[in-house]
């Protein structure tokens, strides 16, 4: 999939430790990595952690994060005031 231009990402899980040291690095077209945010089609933002698969809705903390950041540009001293985290569906 790599070499026709599919990005490939290997998330490194509780039984590949030994990789672990190499994430960041890429081995015949797929990166190794500890964990990944995806972006859906229709805008959601989710990460993708190890395990058999485990993808968490994280736009609260996204934007959250990009408040933060905002208020630092902004050059506030303070901490920007965080929205309560949206409920995960089950």
């Amino acid at each position: 999939m790599a070499h026709r231009g599919t990005r490939v990402i290997l998330i490194a899980g509780n039984h590949d430790e030994m990789l672990r040291p190499y994430a960041g690095m890429s081995f015949g077209g797929a990166e190794l990595a500890l964990e990944t945010i995806h972006c859906t089609a229709d805008g959601r933002t989710l990460l993708v952690t190890q395990g058999a698969i485990s993808i968490i809705d994280w736009a609260a903390e996204t934007r959250a994060a990009e408040q933060d950041s905002a208020a630092r540009a902004r050059g506030n001293s303070g901490q920007a005031e965080k929205p309560a985290p949206e409920p995960v569906p089950a």
